[in-house]
């Protein structure tokens, strides 16, 4: 039996963590949920996820940014969540970031399912 992946899920907002943990949970996913950026490098180190998904704007407008550049580094695939784009109409260039995709906030459970399908396999 292959072991469940795992998606470490790191945004402020926590009715959004709720949301990301319930739904991906329901497809057989295991899903750890953070309210803050601070020491999600060592998380991931610790919990070695599959996946992580990241909001852009946590404790500053950046932080998000900078931790997926961080976090990069480690090889772990990045899904960007941004409200960003959504609320200035602009589109967000991540050519330049380690990060295998942005979704817009917010997002639909089935969506949010079949971007985590898309990376996992």
């Amino acid at each position: 039996m292959s072991k469940k992946k795992k998606i470490l899920v790191f945004d402020d907002d926590p009715d959004l963590g709720i949301f990301c943990k319930t739904v991906l949970e329901t497809k057989g996913w295991e899903v750890k949920v953070f309210t803050e950026s601070f020491g999600a490098r060592e998380a991931v180190e610790a919990e070695k996820p599959d996946l992580v998904i990241l909001d852009i704007m946590m404790e500053e407008t950046d932080t998000g940014i900078r931790l997926a550049r961080e976090l990069g580094e480690m090889g772990v695939p990045i899904l960007l969540l941004s409200a960003i784009a959504q609320a200035s109409g602009a589109v967000l260039d991540h050519r330049d970031l380690p990060v295998v995709e942005v979704v817009n906030k917010p997002i639909e459970p089935e969506t949010l399912v079949s971007k985590v399908e898309a990376i996992l396999g």
